[in-house]
């Protein structure tokens, strides 16, 4: 099983390569909202930012990636989290 840390390596890096929304699935046993947030500011070489929402039961967050020197805030990569039990 991969690790929250490697899941979202993996999906930051084919969100960049494919430029487009990446999502994925994570088990609740291997982290929250705090713990993906926790990884992605470790592995982000940019900018980041998200929101978090409930969605008919489901928690999701959408988070993306977005060029520091940019002034429209050009977007690099984004992901879309949900938690399973």
């Amino acid at each position: 099983m991969e690790t929250i840390r490697t899941q979202i390596a993996n999906a930051i890096a084919r969100s960049k390569a494919r430029n487009e929304i990446v999502s994925i699935s994570v088990d609740s046993e291997d982290g929250d909202y705090s713990h993906a947030l926790t990884v992605i500011d470790d592995l982000a070489e940019c900018e980041t930012d998200y929101s978090i929402h409930d969605r008919e039961g489901i928690d999701r967050m959408d988070i993306w990636g977005f060029a520091k020197d940019s002034k429209e805030r050009a977007m690099l990569w984004r992901l879309s989290i949900t938690w399973k039990d």
